[in-house]
C-alpha cells in the first residue's frame, strides 16, 4: 500500500497547534467578531500539509486515524478504531464497501448513521477523540475486505489467529490465513544522519533510517531536532506525525524505512548540540557540514571526524563527524563575503581529508590550518606531505 500521502501529512503537524495555528490571530478590535470571522474557516485549526501554502481547505488534515483492529470469522467480523478529529465535523471512512457494508456502527455508546462516500462507508463525527466500533455479516467470507488508505496501522485476526503481516493491496486486505510467519519480538533500531547547512538562517536536514521487526504498531522517536530548530518539511513512506513535544509518532511495520525532516534555526547559529538520546534514538549520530563560501569562510570542529564511507553518510563529499550525546558541532567564522571557489576533497584512510588543489598555509600555530575556499582543514603531518600542492587534514 502506498502510504506516502498520509506520511507527508504528518508534518501536518500536531505541531501546528503548538505553533499557534490552533489559535488564529484575531486583532483585539475584532475579538467580538471572532465567530463571524472564522465562520466557514474552522479548518484553519487543523494541522496542515508541510508542502502546501496552508491557504486552501485541501491543505489541511482535520482527522488522524489510530490502529484499525479487524477480526473476521467464516460468518462475519468486527472492527474498532480510534480517530482524532481536530476541528469541525469530518467524514471518517470505515472498512468495507458498497457490497460488504458495516453494521451496528457506534461511537461513544450510540449508533451513528453510515453513508457511502468516495467508495467507502463513512460516518460524520464532531471534533474530539472517537472510538468507532462495527460488525460485518456474510454467508461466505470474502477473499479481501476494502480498507481506507488513511489507516496505516492494521491488526488482523482470522479465525482467532493473529496475522503478523497482513497482506494489503489497492483492493484491500487479504482475509485468508496466509503463510505462517514466525513471530519476531518487537524491535526498532534507528540510524540518524544530519547535514548542517551554513545559510541564513542555518538549515538542518535529518534522515532517520529505521529498521523495524515484530508487529505493526506505533512507535515514538525523539525529540528529533536540536534545541531552537523549527520543522519545515517531513517526508516518509510510513504514516508519521510530528507531535507538539518534538517526537515523531510513526506507524511502523517490519522492514527498513527512511524518514526525512527539514528544519531551520531562528537565525545563523555557530553551535549545535546533540541532546541526550531518548525515545528510540541512538547514542551516536553521523553529522556532515555544508559550507557556504558565498556567505562566509568557516571551519567546523568539535566532534571526531570520520570516513563518510565507513559510517554510511548520506553526503560522502562533505566533512563528516561522529557526534556523541552532549557534544556540539561548532562553526568558526574566519571571514565573510565571497570566498574562493570550493576545492574538492577526497578521503584517505591514512591521511584523512585531502584537498586536490594548491592552497596557502596561514601563519597559525602548529599544526597549521589551510584555507580551501569555503572550508578550513588541518595541514598534514610529515608522513602525509607527499606533494607540495596537497593539503590534508588527518584524523
Amino acid at each position: 500500500m502506498n502510504s506516502r500521502w498520509i506520511g507527508i501529512a504528518g508534518l501536518a503537524l500536531a505541531c501546528a497547534n503548538a505553533g499557534g495555528q490552533g489559535d488564529p490571530h484575531i486583532p483585539q478590535d475584532l475579538e467580538d467578531w471572532r465567530d463571524w470571522v472564522l465562520h466557514g474557516e474552522e479548518h484553519r485549526e487543523c494541522p496542515f500539509l508541510h508542502s502546501s501554502t496552508a491557504t486552501k481547505r485541501a491543505d489541511f488534515i482535520c482527522a488522524w486515524p489510530g490502529q484499525l483492529d479487524l477480526s473476521v470469522t467464516a460468518d462475519g467480523g468486527r472492527f474498532q478504531q480510534t480517530w482524532t478529529v481536530y476541528a469541525m465535523e469530518q467524514w471518517i471512512p470505515l472498512p468495507g464497501d458498497g457490497d460488504i457494508w458495516p453494521r451496528e456502527v457506534a461511537t461513544g455508546g450510540a449508533n451513528v448513521e453510515t453513508v457511502l462516500r468516495d467508495g467507502f462507508p463513512a460516518v460524520l463525527l464532531s471534533a474530539g477523540r472517537h472510538r468507532i466500533r462495527g460488525t460485518f455479516a456474510w454467508d461466505e467470507r470474502p477473499a479481501t475486505l476494502a480498507v481506507p488508505r488513511e489507516s496505516g496501522l492494521l491488526s488482523l485476526t482470522v479465525d482467532g489467529q493473529r496475522i503478523v503481516l497482513p497482506r494489503r493491496s489497492d483492493q484491500g486486505v487479504w482475509l485468508g490465513q496466509g503463510e505462517q510467519v514466525e513471530t519476531a519480538l518487537d524491535a526498532l533500531e534507528t540510524n540518524v544522519y544530519r547535514r548542517l547547512d551554513d545559510d541564513v538562517p542555518t538549515r538542518l536536514l535529518t534522515v532517520f533510517e529505521i529498521h523495524v521487526a515484530g508487529t505493526v504498531r506505533e512507535e515514538r522517536i525523539g525529540p528529533v531536532l536540536p534545541e531552537g530548530f523549527v520543522p519545515l518539511s517531513l517526508s516518509s513512506d510510513l504514516p508519521v506525525q510530528l507531535a507538539p513535544d518534538g517526537d515523531l509518532r510513526v506507524q511502523v511495520r517490519p522492514g527498513t524505512w527512511l524518514i526525512t525532516l527539514g528544519a531551520r534555526a531562528p537565525g545563523v547559529v555557530d553551535n549545535v548540540t546533540l541532546a541526550q538520546a531518548a525515545n528510540n534514538l541512538p547514542d551516536q549520530e553521523v553529522w556532515a557540514y555544508q559550507a557556504n563560501p558565498r556567505l562566509r569562510a568557516t571551519l567546523p570542529h568539535g566532534p571526531r571526524t570520520v570516513d563518510p564511507g565507513q559510517v554510511g553518510s548520506r553526503w560522502p563529499e562533505l566533512p563528516t563527524f561522529l557526534v556523541e550525546a552532549g557534544e556540539s558541532l561548532t562553526v568558526v567564522e574566519h571571514n565573510r563575503g565571497l570566498a574562493a571557489p570550493t576545492i574538492p576533497s577526497i578521503w584517505s584512510a591514512d591521511c584523512g581529508w585531502t584537498s586536490t588543489a594548491r592552497v596557502s598555509l596561514l601563519p597559525t600555530p602548529s599544526p597549521a590550518r589551510c584555507f580551501t575556499g569555503g572550508a578550513w582543514t588541518w595541514s598534514p603531518p610529515t608522513r602525509c606531505r607527499t606533494r607540495p600542492s596537497t593539503a590534508t587534514r588527518c584524523s
